[in-house]
């Protein structure tokens, strides 16, 4: 495995494989893996990962837009009460 991310480093720590987190979520190794390198933004699984490992999900993806849940296309932000 190589660790060139923190989720990487984080399952050597705990003597685990992607193979055995994805068992363990219930997920395939593939899904997990496209999730991991971001080339899947599943919030949800992202969520469940960070959960697992007991690290806050920002530590793990740490690019500015980890948290935020993407607006629907056309939706528009409220304008504030005067």
């Amino acid at each position: 495995m190589r660790i060139d991310n923190p989720i990487n480093r984080h399952l050597l720590d705990r003597n685990m494989s992607q193979t055995h987190l994805a068992q363990a979520l219930g997920l395939t190794r593939n899904w997990l893996n496209h999730v991991i390198h971001g080339r899947q933004k599943a919030w949800g699984t992202r969520y469940r990962i960070s959960r697992f490992l007991g690290v806050p999900i920002e530590d793990l993806w740490p690019d500015p837009d980890n948290g935020e849940t993407p607006r629907a296309s056309g939706a528009r932000a409220s304008k504030p009460e005067r």
